[in-house]
């Protein structure tokens, strides 16, 4: 390394200047003086870059918390809009089919009056016939008004399902014969056979809904 030389003219009362030669100190004398410096700078730099990525660190897992947290909380509002939705769909056909058999029963007794009348008439029954005739008016409203709710329940079943769904396909053809009954003059007896499918095609959707739920909240629970 080349090193070059200076001079420094010292005066001692203006009389005898003297001049000192001094070499310079090399590169190396001068890292080994600043030393301490070099490395204060080097470990400001170290800490720096640590807390850097430190913060960078934290951030992106605090993030990730978060996002699993709206993860989760939108799966906990799912499962409770399933139960609900189960809950409903519960209600919604029990009642259903309590209107189905009020309905059949109906149907069932103005068919029989209204026999019975024809059957006065061929006979020539007038009293028969008149109270017949009475029979028939007083059912007739109570059936209007069950023919009513059996509609305003089937709709609302319909509507807590997607449309065409093939899981419910059964179940509301079963429910459209339902109203076909409600003209049907001929059926003398009472039927549970509607009923029974009804209740059978709403438990095998609400089982196939429920194990969804389930493994839903499973899932959700394993992964806290």
């Amino acid at each position: 390394m080349s090193q070059t030389q200076t001079s420094h003219v010292i005066a001692f009362d203006g009389k005898i200047p003297l001049e000192l030669a001094e070499s310079p100190s090399s590169w190396w004398d001068i890292l080994l003086q600043n030393l301490p410096f070099l490395i204060t700078i080097l470990i400001v730099v170290a800490a720096a870059t640590v807390t850097y990525f430190s913060n960078r660190s934290a951030v992106a897992s605090q993030n990730s918390l978060a996002e699993k947290s709206r993860k989760d909380e939108h799966e906990n509002k799912v499962s409770e809009f399933r139960h609900q939705w189960l809950q409903e769909v519960r209600e919604t056909g029990s009642q259903l089919c309590q209107v189905v058999h009020e309905l059949h029963f109906l149907s069932v007794r103005r068919n029989i009056a209204v026999e019975n009348k024809r059957d006065a008439a061929n006979h020539g029954d007038h009293p028969a016939f008149e109270r017949f005739e009475q029979e028939i008016e007083n059912v007739f409203g109570p059936l209007t008004e069950k023919r009513s709710q059996y509609y305003r329940l089937a709709s609302k079943l319909k509507m807590l399902f997607k449309l065409n769904e093939p899981e419910t396909k059964r179940l509301f053809e079963v429910l459209d014969g339902v109203k076909r009954d409600v003209y049907d003059f001929n059926t003398m007896t009472l039927k549970d056979e509607k009923i029974e499918v009804i209740v059978e095609e709403l438990q095998k959707i609400l089982k196939t809904e429920w194990e969804v739920t389930k493994s839903r909240t499973w899932s959700k629970a394993l992964n806290k």
